[in-house]
């Protein structure tokens, strides 16, 4: 063998040595470079943020010379080029910096436990549309892809909808990677579920006062009612026409509303109200006629009512050419009563034009108009 072949020998044995050598440092647990590493690779310290129930922990590795080809790890995850190293979990964690194929450096990292808890968020959810049918909806918050839910004994997936929900407990559970875990109870009651519109038909026409009304409901249930509907009326007495109510007769009262209730076989509530047309002018009488002569029967024109009116607001009284002879209003002295004056003296017998304005039981004000004969 020439000399020549046996110094390229030699050279590469020299070579593959080194190469050994500083690959060994990469497993080593000294904090110093070898003496005859040709490239100083020192780890000055590391920058630990704590961990929380939704990340690991984020490591800053300061470096006593940064380099921009100097690559990161820890423990034996991937390597990477920035010295920021990110999800890190609890625990003694071997944390390296090295320059590919030469030199490297490692310290151990003792990453604490996070310290703070995992609360679940209200989730969002669709109660069931009747009792007795399962098809409500729950809707976990989103808090995050490092948090995991389960339903009652379901097995825990990324957050999604849990549908086919009944009346009753459901229990949320949620965890992270990270170790944190909680639980939350979610109640849907029976008065959670929403009612569904139950139309009334009756009359349209206006209604006197202790006049008999018929009602009657549609049946847009499915299946078949399995009870009868049940009415109300605060001061009238309702009774039914046929077995399950769904046609009933009432007397028109001052409670002009009346309400119904309808439950079916799967639960569902139907609810609807009626409020009956009533003519609450004639709860209001004006008379046409009055003498005012002082002969103790009938010298002074009044209005009338019944309980259909709340109170008489005011009165104008005007004459056939539209002048104004009298007036009274809520809060003057007096009664509301016309004794037959103008401007203190006798008004003249004709007809004259009386408005009264009053407050009627339903809570509206309206104006009535008559003609009134004064004769003497």
């Amino acid at each position: 063998m020439s000399v020549e072949w046996v110094r390229r020998l030699w050279i590469l044995l020299v070579l593959a040595v080194q190469v050994s050598w500083c690959a060994s440092l990469y497993g080593q647990s000294s904090l110093a470079p070898p003496s005859n590493c040709q490239d100083s690779v020192r780890i000055d310290t590391v920058l630990v943020e704590a961990p929380t129930c939704t990340r690991g922990a984020r490591l800053t590795v300061v470096m006593i010379e940064a380099r921009s080809e100097l690559q990161f790890q820890y423990d034996n995850a991937g390597l990477q080029s920035s010295n920021v190293l990110l999800d890190v979990p609890s625990g003694l964690h071997t944390i390296s910096a090295y320059l590919p194929g030469r030199c490297a450096d490692r310290v151990e990292v003792d990453v604490p436990a996070h310290s703070d808890t995992l609360i679940i968020l209200p989730p969002a959810r669709r109660p069931p549309s009747c009792v007795r049918i399962r098809d409500g909806l729950l809707t976990p918050a989103d808090q995050g892809d490092a948090v995991e839910y389960a339903l009652n004994d379901n097995v825990y997936e990324q957050r999604h909808t849990y549908a086919g929900l009944g009346v009753g407990t459901q229990r949320l559970y949620a965890r992270t990677r990270y170790g944190c875990t909680d639980t939350l109870e979610v109640v849907i009651l029976p008065e959670d579920v929403p009612t569904k519109a139950l139309v009334i038909q009756g009359p349209t026409h206006e209604l006197s006062l202790g006049s008999t009304v018929q009602l009657r409901v549609d049946a847009p249930w499915t299946p078949a009612l399995t009870q009868p509907i049940a009415w109300e009326a605060n001061d009238t007495r309702i009774e039914c026409i046929d077995a399950l109510c769904t046609q009933v007769a009432t007397v028109a009262g001052l409670e002009a509303r009346v309400a119904a209730t309808a439950i079916d076989s799967n639960g569902c509530t139907y609810t609807g109200q009626y409020l009956l047309p009533l003519r609450f002018e004639d709860g209001l009488f004006l008379p046409n006629a009055f003498s005012p002569n002082a002969d103790g029967s009938n010298d002074a024109w009044r209005p009338l009512h019944n309980e259909l009116v709340r109170e008489v607001t005011g009165i104008r009284v005007f004459d056939r050419w539209g002048a104004e002879v009298w007036q009274w209003k809520l809060g003057d002295a007096g009664v509301p009563a016309w004794d037959g004056l103008y401007r203190d003296a006798p008004a003249a017998e004709g007809v004259y034009i009386v408005q009264v304005n009053a407050t009627f039981a339903d809570g509206i004000e309206r104006q009535v108009y008559e003609a009134v004969t004064l004769v003497r």
